[in-house]
This record gives C-alpha cells, structure tokens and sequence, in this order.
C-alpha cells in the first residue's frame, strides 16, 4: 500500500474527460472506504481511505490482475461488469 497526498482525480471518460472527482476522506471515519483508481490504466489498483489518508494499493500484491469498481474487489480474468477494463476496450466510431 502507497500513500499519496491528493485532494482529486480525473475519470478518464469517452463522453467527458474533465469530470472532476474529488475522493473524501475524513480522519473520523469508523470504516474503511473504497474508491476506484481511474487514473491508472492497467486496471489493477484502487484507493482506499483510512484514518482520513488516501492509500493507493494494488491487486497484483495478493496476485489477482484487475480491480473490478462495480464488485469492490480484486479478481483474476474481466468478468463483464469490470467497468474499468471495459472502457479500456470500447472502440467509438465518429
């Protein structure tokens, strides 16, 4: 797990590539809370937010290959509802 100081992040999107999300994390938080990594384009990492710190932390550390934001976990293969390697594939036509 990495700790990196940021207030917000860019979602890469097709449509709109200037949503800014900005991530909250407060230092009283009883639980900790998941966001996706959408900046990092291999699909493997998300955010966690504990203690009111931001930590960036890898599937591949406990040898899964992508994150899937929708299910909140860590898995092997894509399944089709992993939002985050779908985009990566979806060709658009002008």
């Amino acid at each position: 797990v990495t700790e990196r100081t940021f207030t917000s992040r860019f979602k890469r999107q097709a449509a709109a590539n200037n949503c800014l999300r900005s991530y909250f994390c407060p230092a009283d938080l009883k639980r900790v809370f998941i966001y996706p990594d959408w900046i990092n384009r291999d699909c493997d990492s998300y955010i966690v937010c504990v203690a009111g710190k931001l930590l960036v932390s890898s599937c591949k550390r406990d040898n899964y290959t992508f994150y899937n934001p929708i299910r909140l976990s860590c898995e092997d293969i894509p399944s089709p509802t992993n939002m985050c390697v779908q985009r990566l594939n979806t060709v658009l036509s002008s």
